[in-house]
């Protein structure tokens, strides 16, 4: 008997020891995380804050021509390629924010062949079908998608990233 009780103080010892060396180590890696830069956002290639709207010519679906000079401003500019599962979701969010913003401009840019994501999208905003290296993409450097750039009046860049997160205020710009 006393060697079963000293077997069960000695384990509970060891249980005791392991329990505050783990608490040291978590202690160590919680400090570690705490050093560590933040994840950055894939990046996009869209033009930075502050950056002019970029020279482009194309074509709507609707069969207007839309280029830098004639895009009415303050505007989003979105990017969505079919392909991606992100743009299939954000796409119909994005087009029931425009609804809510009437005053805001915005033109998509459906990557791939037109279909039910440039129908949603049209009936919110004008639409331009084209290819992954297609003039809009080109002259917007998307590397990534969905991509969005926010437009004020003068054609300055004033938010880029893969959600603008269209507030009330944004459509009182415009």
């Amino acid at each position: 008997m006393p060697y079963l009780t000293a077997a069960v103080v000695l384990v509970g010892l060891l249980c005791s020891a392991n329990t505050v060396l783990l608490l040291g180590v978590v202690r160590r890696l919680r400090e570690h995380e705490n050093r560590l830069p933040p994840p950055a956002e894939p990046s996009l290639g869209l033009p930075a804050p502050g950056s002019a709207l970029p020279s482009f010519a194309s074509v709507t679906t609707a069969g207007e021509p839309v280029t830098s000079a004639n895009l009415p401003l303050p505007a989003v500019v979105a990017f969505f390629d079919v392909a991606c599962e992100p743009c299939r979701d954000k796409a119909p969010r994005f087009a029931r924010e425009l609804s809510d913003h009437p005053g805001l401009n915005a033109l998509a840019v459906v990557i791939g062949e037109a279909g039910a994501m440039s129908a949603t999208l049209e009936a919110a905003c004008r639409v331009v079908v084209e290819p992954s290296d297609g003039t809009l993409v080109r002259a917007f450097g998307v590397r990534g998608f969905p991509a969005m750039c926010l437009l004020d009046e003068r054609g300055v860049v004033v938010q880029a990233g893969q959600d603008l997160g269209l507030a009330p205020a944004a459509g009182a710009r415009g």
